[in-house]
């Protein structure tokens, strides 16, 4: 299936977690999982959708069941006597985990009344002497409410990380061979600092010391070596009396200064100040030939001194 319609079914199916249809949900990423041929995804919708149970043909025998299916409540004996009252070691004893699936969370969560689950331990569990006289779980729907609310969480979570996959796929026209290829036609400088960064596919830091570089060019190249950001650029490239100058056209001068001022605040800067996670390559390859096109005209300016009291 083409990646722009299997994000768009996802899309979809995100949609009906907001409008709370859950087991429509489900059904259509079970759908989607075939399409896709995730097997993990499968399989965790199908448990969802069948339940954790031995009749359901997803369920192995050694399944640990989610952490967000434990509930709380209590058991009690055949008389409704809360076991906890006379067996004092099972005082902490009072946790369950619903093994039903989507649908019949749902029915339990609709009820107004406290809901019982007759013989709710398996026999391994029941061996104990201690709890043979369990016969009953009692626990509330609003509970039931908390399990389902996580079970669209994690929905939501599995679908939004298939999308990202997709849309960095869909993205990247370039394969990493293309790519350096690319790097290698650009700026000495781009070429040296970046070609490494990207065999590692560590696409920050190809930006981010690439920007760097070029600012200390700048630095270098004007002797304003104490100023850094936008008022190195501001000062480098003045309109009236500018150390580097690129041309006597004024308006091409000024553009020129907001061109590398523009790229301390908002490519430097940012990727210097925070972690930003760069995931895709032909975004990557589009701020590196930016910083090319800039390190090239950085070549051409010309050094301008003036006078001490000019």
């Amino acid at each position: 299936m083409n990646p722009s319609k299997i994000i768009s079914k996802i899309e979809e199916i995100i949609d009906l977690c907001t409008d709370n249809s859950l087991i429509a949900a489900l059904q259509k990423t079970l759908t989607l999982s075939y399409a896709i041929d995730d097997e993990e995804l499968e399989r965790w919708v199908g448990l969802e959708l069948s339940g954790y149970t031995k009749t359901n043909p997803y369920f192995e025998h050694s399944e640990k069941f989610p952490y967000y299916r434990k509930i709380i409540g209590i058991y009690t004996d055949a008389n409704n006597r809360p076991l906890s009252e006379y067996i004092p070691d099972l005082k902490e004893f009072n946790f369950f985990y619903l093994k039903q699936g989507v649908l019949e969370l749902l029915a339990f969560s609709q009820r107004n009344k406290t809901i019982v689950i007759p013989h709710p331990l398996t026999e391994d569990v029941k061996d104990d002497m201690k709890l043979q006289m369990i016969e009953k779980f009692h626990f509330e729907p609003a509970i039931v409410l908390g399990v389902l609310q996580i079970i669209t969480n994690q929905l939501l979570r599995k679908l939004s990380l298939i999308r990202k996959q997709l849309l960095m796929t869909s993205q990247d026209a370039f394969s990493l061979k293309e790519a350096l290829t690319m790097v290698n036609g650009m700026h000495p400088v781009v070429k040296t600092v970046a070609i490494n960064y990207l065999e590692q596919n560590n696409y920050r830091s190809a930006i981010l010391d690439t920007y760097i570089e070029m600012v200390n060019m700048v630095k270098n190249k004007s002797g304003l070596s104490n100023d850094d950001g936008s008022t190195l650029m501001d000062k480098a490239f003045s309109v009236n009396k500018p150390v580097l100058k690129y041309t006597d056209d004024k308006n091409k001068q000024q553009g020129i200064m907001l061109l590398f001022k523009g790229a301390v605040m908002a490519i430097r800067n940012p990727n210097a100040h925070k972690i930003i996670r760069w995931e895709n390559l032909s975004r990557t390859l589009e701020w590196l030939s930016f910083a090319s096109g800039l390190l090239h005209i950085l070549d051409e300016c010309e050094v301008v001194s003036y006078p001490a009291d000019a």
